[in-house]
């Protein structure tokens, strides 16, 4: 038999343009880099606010199309309407007729407008607009529903000439396009009955319901309206989800997972619903996670077992047969990241940002494609950004007693954050935090007991330095100045003293075993030491008898042996 729960997905790119306040389609093309290179040709024009460029991913037979921005320009002085694919306030097209009402535009409007009848009651706009009895009891709270299409009214006739006249006009065509499809519905109610659906049972009445309907958008609106009688009583969100789950049978199809996919969106797009899911109340990290978690198919339940019917989600998940679901998720996902509460608000800037950094590697491990995905690498980078303000740097700096600790902060932070325009900000300061004299004096006191710990300081300090990309104009004059320290506690701190070669040679060892040398003079005296001692017969007679036994002596010439290698031979360590 075919697999008929095989979904086909399909990939296009889109060009849109921001023009009179709203992103406006321009042109598609099957493949990014065409669209990538004509927005930069497009940026040239005068008089634009704003392009952008989108992954189009289409899931065929679902209805259902997520974007994704690739990259996104917005002209100085301009608003991105449309920041997170959070739905606007009043839609361009307007609601006239009963199917306009279950466009999934108007049933995110229509969520945020009826609110406070919605949430409540713990209803999606799916469940509000397929059932009598929840149409009649929103009915009886007239003042709600004047007021929220009052609001769709103003919002939509906003910049034509005589705004009032118009809001009222539109007022009146919405209330009487609401009040029709609510007759209507309550008509299909009295002429169209729907048999009960129940757990196990749900493909037998689908069947039936595709005999009498036919139409598909017909069929499918009879379903919802069976559906939507088989949710009502469940305690919670969790609940209800988990009755959807309990749905699914063998036998269901690419267009009956399309229905279920529906409300369960609508039900994962409820904010108390991740809180019942884990129980607690969740921190904004830990939000991140269980919805990446829930959007990768391998979210695990809290101790004491899932509820009944949720151990479906992962699977159906990962089969891609809840797509709308997963659009939810990301979404929520986005908004997550792109709020303002910390990830450790009791903690400093590098821990703050040490979390966002090992978020977005969490995310990449667990769900890769979330971790690839343009829009979150760019909020997380923007989150870093947000918190890394000139006032939090000088703080987080100035609790720092020396100026090496300092510079040494400063590296570890240009290594954690994710944009280039941060990393040159924290470039500039470390850029002021060079000065020789005062790191030469930190080196040789400090509370450093002796010339190793002197040593290993000067060393993690240029690879502090290194490692943090500096222009070569900056960093080579201070690079060779603590390379030339380095040698200085090399040549008289630790082999002028007066003490047997092994001995010396044993302090040097354990330095190559804390520090690697970076290329220089440093690294090339230390090979250059080892080297001559190693030719010698007597340093490698008295370098045995440190040792009492055999194994003992093996690891000791390994020892010696492996800090050569980290070196390098006399001719190219330098």
């Amino acid at each position: 038999m075919p697999d008929r729960t095989s979904v086909d997905v399909s990939v296009e790119y889109e060009m849109h343009m921001l023009q009179d306040g709203a992103w406006q389609p321009a042109v598609e093309a099957p493949a990014a880099s065409t669209l990538l290179k004509a927005a930069e040709k497009v940026l040239a024009l005068r008089g634009l606010d704003g392009v952008r460029v989108v992954r189009a991913t289409a899931f065929k037979g679902f209805d259902h199309t997520e974007r994704t921005i690739i990259v996104k320009w917005v002209g100085p002085g301009r608003t991105d309407p449309d920041p997170l694919g959070v739905p606007m306030l009043g839609g361009r097209t307007r609601c006239l007729a009963r199917s306009d009402f279950h466009r999934e535009q108007t049933r995110d409007e229509i969520r945020v407008l009826l609110a406070r009848f919605l949430e409540p009651r713990r209803l999606t706009p799916l469940e509000l607009i397929h059932s009598v009895r929840h149409t009649t009891e929103l009915a009886s709270g007239k003042g709600m529903v004047e007021g929220a299409i009052q609001r769709v009214a103003l919002a939509q006739v906003q910049g034509e000439k005589d705004t009032s006249k118009a809001s009222k006009a539109r007022y009146i065509e919405l209330i009487n396009a609401v009040h029709k499809a609510i007759e209507e519905l309550h008509a299909d109610d009295r002429k169209y009955s729907v048999p009960q659906i129940e757990a196990g049972r749900f493909l037998a009445v689908a069947w039936e319901l595709e005999s009498r309907f036919p139409d598909e958008e017909t069929f499918s609106y009879h379903c919802l309206r069976g559906l939507t009688r088989y949710l009502i009583g469940a305690s919670n969100w969790a609940e209800k989800l988990s009755r959807l789950m309990a749905l699914i049978q063998p036998g269901l199809e690419v267009r009956h997972y399309k229905l279920i996919d529906m409300l369960a969106a609508e039900i994962f797009d409820a904010p108390p619903l991740l809180r019942e899911l884990r129980g607690e109340r969740l921190r904004t990290d830990q939000t991140v996670i269980l919805l990446a978690e829930l959007h990768a198919g391998c979210f695990t339940y809290p101790e004491g077992g899932p509820t009944v019917g949720l151990s479906q989600i992962n699977t159906l998940m990962k089969r891609t047969l809840l797509p709308r679901s997963r659009t939810v998720l990301r979404r929520r996902m986005l908004n997550e990241l792109s709020g303002r509460s910390a990830l450790r608000p009791e903690e400093g800037l590098f821990q703050e940002i040490e979390a966002v950094g090992a978020l977005g590697r969490w995310l990449s491990e667990v769900n890769a494609p979330l971790g690839a995905d343009e829009e979150i690498r760019c909020i997380l980078e923007q989150r870093i950004g947000a918190v890394l303000t000139e006032s939090r740097i000088t703080s987080e700096l100035e609790a720092l007693r020396s100026q090496s600790d300092r510079i040494d902060r400063i590296s570890r932070l240009i290594r954690m954050v994710p944009g280039e325009p941060d990393k040159a900000r924290l470039r500039r300061h470390l850029a002021g935090a060079i000065e020789f004299a005062t790191l030469l004096r930190e080196m040789s006191g400090g509370g450093r007991k002796n010339a190793s710990d002197t040593l290993e300081g000067l060393i993690e300090l240029q690879t502090s330095i290194r490692l943090a990309g500096l222009a070569d104009e900056i960093a080579a004059p201070i690079l060779r100045d603590l390379d030339a320290a380095a040698v200085d506690t090399l040549r008289n701190g630790i082999m002028a003293v007066k003490k047997p070669l092994a001995d010396r040679i044993a302090v040097l060892l354990k330095i190559c075993g804390q520090v690697s040398f970076p290329e220089g003079r440093a690294r090339a005296f230390v090979a250059e030491t080892l080297d001559r001692a190693m030719k010698s017969p007597d340093f490698q007679s008295t370098w045995s008898k440190r040792f009492v036994s055999e194994a003992e002596r093996k690891q000791g010439m390994a020892s010696l042996q492996s800090a050569i290698w980290s070196v390098g031979s006399p001719g190219n360590a330098a």
